[in-house]
């Protein structure tokens, strides 16, 4: 029963070192021993496999040689690894030989010998598992723009390729799948390639496709999206959050920013404002979708006027597009923040003064539970 269960076991082991390897099985009948082993051979792996002695007859110990032997397509050797085993009786060993990182495509033979054991294994060869990304200056694209992309390409360790190593192809399909673009056989400096490519004025509107190719293999894709700039506008708005006063020195605005669909746009405000075409504010902020921010002058600003008008011009940059939408808007800062209308201004000496007195706000609203004090002065069109 023990011995059953350290077979299964030796099993499992096997399975889970050579993660996705098929694994080529074989019991040598007549040889007095269970082999395990995967089938391929691939550059800077260890190449693992069991030997086993577990449930067989006549099981004692032995020694056992291995030895793993490849030669390239022109006949060159490129691998020749050795290790002895002393396999003891009932039990089983795990053995990991050393792969070079410089082996190329060939034939690769695994032969085991030993007391009475004499076998050989064909191995196939499976090049470097490589993998990559495809990085790209932004997801959108409007006609006349320009894409850049880079392609990273790492191996196995999660390590740049060496460029004497790898090549890669790239390829840009419309989306009727057919290529616009491509560059082949392009040696990687540390593992990268960038390439870029100047969207057509008229193009095929619609999601684009990226793909890679490292020695033949695919290794990485992305998409992108080609949009009209009419048909995908945003619109951009800026109202003020508290009505712009003088004793403020600064005004609190609410910016939003919806695309085509009314969805939230992200991307970066600037906002310019001007007095008397003077510039007393400038400030950026990113958006999503909405955002409340404050501006303050840069410098102190007085009024002649009891009203006085401002300019704001808005420049908001999408994040992924780079597209900039522009907007103008003319607000009016007030000196006071109430008005005071008197009905009768005439004074007769020595009679009582009577007036009514009429507040509002500056939008013409009537103003509740405002506290006044009244001078009387002899200055005419005097404001209280």
């Amino acid at each position: 029963m023990w011995s059953a269960m350290k077979y299964c076991l030796c099993i499992v082991l096997l399975c889970l070192t050579l993660e996705n390897f098929w694994l080529s099985f074989a019991y040598l009948r007549l040889y007095r021993a269970w082999i395990f082993a995967p089938k391929f051979i691939q550059a800077n792996r260890d190449y693992t496999m069991v030997i086993s002695n577990v449930l067989v007859k006549n099981n004692s110990e032995y020694l056992v040689s291995l030895r793993i032997k490849g030669t390239d397509w022109e006949g060159r050797t490129t691998l020749n690894l050795t290790k002895a085993v002393h396999l003891k009786p009932d039990t089983q060993q795990m053995i990991a030989l050393k792969i070079p990182s410089n082996i190329t495509d060939g034939e690769y033979y695994i032969t085991i010998e030993g007391n009475r054991i004499d076998s050989s294994f064909r191995l196939e060869y499976l090049s470097s598992h490589l993998t990559g990304l495809i990085q790209l200056n932004q997801p959108v694209i409007i006609p006349g723009d320009k894409l850049k992309f880079r392609v990273i390409v790492v191996d196995g360790d999660l390590k740049p390729v060496k460029s004497h190593e790898t090549t890669v192809s790239v390829y840009i399909r419309d989306p009727h799948n057919q290529v616009i673009r491509e560059w082949t056989n392009i040696s990687l400096y540390s593992g990268v390639f960038e390439g870029q490519m100047v969207i057509s004025s008229i193009p095929v509107l619609g999601t684009y496709l990226i793909d890679a190719r490292a020695n033949g293999r695919g290794v990485a894709s992305n998409i992108f999206e080609v949009r009209d700039d009419d048909l995908y506008s945003v619109d951009l708005n800026i109202v003020p959050t508290v009505e712009p006063l003088l004793e403020h020195q600064a005004l609190n605005l609410t910016i939003t920013v919806e695309n085509y669909l009314g969805k939230p746009a992200k991307g970066n405000v600037t906002v310019r404002l001007y007095h008397s075409n003077d510039v007393i504010a400038v400030q950026t902020w990113h958006v999503n979708g909405i955002r409340q921010v404050y501006l303050p002058f840069m410098k102190n600003v007085n009024f002649m006027y009891y009203q006085e008008d401002l300019m704001l011009k808005v420049n908001f940059t999408e994040q992924y597009t780079g597209r900039v939408t522009t907007k103008n808007k003319q607000l009016i800062a007030y000196y006071y923040k109430y008005n005071v209308d008197i009905n009768n201004l005439i004074y007769q000496p020595g009679s009582p003064f009577k007036t009514i007195l009429r507040i509002t706000h500056n939008n013409g609203e009537i103003a509740k539970k405002v506290t006044l004090c009244i001078k009387r002065v002899n200055q005419r069109n005097s404001r209280v």
